[in-house]
């Protein structure tokens, strides 16, 4: 590594692998099967909890906070990423150019995120599937419980108390005269 890296009560690791050109920073990181962490910039994981297999690769800063318990979460960003609160998923994979924030973002058993522009995930309920694909901004808010929610689009999507369903799918195309 180049920079600095502070490990407090990191946890056990079968395997630790950090590489680093800036600041990380592991504060109660939890138990982890494998942990690879290569940033540039600055990584920060407080209470991130327990991973089975836990990939940070970013490029600007990733901030995990209160992260839950997750059999595996993929983090790759150009930007910045904050979790907090964003609890138990069995897969978690979140692929940004942009800005990505997860707050309270409750239970998946898959959650895929793939954004360039921002996204904003905020007490998104529980979901059995995920799936959030777009290119400039999406805000989900108090977004409830659905099957499968699939947002895919171009221009800008805003889901507040969507409430109950079974499938959800949101295909949107802005257009600019």
């Amino acid at each position: 590594m180049i920079g600095s890296a502070t490990l407090t009560q990191a946890g056990c690791h079968n395997s630790l692998s950090l590489n680093t050109i800036g600041s990380a920073t592991l504060t109660h990181a939890g138990c982890h099967k494998s942990l690879s962490l290569n940033t540039i910039g600055s990584a920060t994981l407080t209470h991130a909890g327990c991973h089975k297999s836990l990939s940070l690769n970013t490029i600007g800063s990733a901030t995990l906070t209160h992260v839950g318990c997750h059999n595996s979460l993929s983090l790759n960003t150009i930007g910045s990423a904050t979790l907090t609160h964003a609890e138990c998923h069995n897969s978690l994979s979140l692929n940004t150019i942009g800005s990505a924030t997860l707050t309270q973002a409750g239970c998946h058993t898959s959650l895929s995120l793939n954004t360039i522009g921002s996204a904003t995930l905020t007490h998104a309920g529980c979901h059995n599937s995920l799936s959030l694909n777009m290119i400039e901004s999406a805000t989900l808010t108090q977004a409830g419980y659905h099957n499968s929610l699939s947002l895919n689009t171009i221009g800008s999507a805003t889901l507040t108390q969507a409430g109950y369903h079974n499938s959800l799918s949101l295909n949107s195309v802005t257009i600019c005269p």
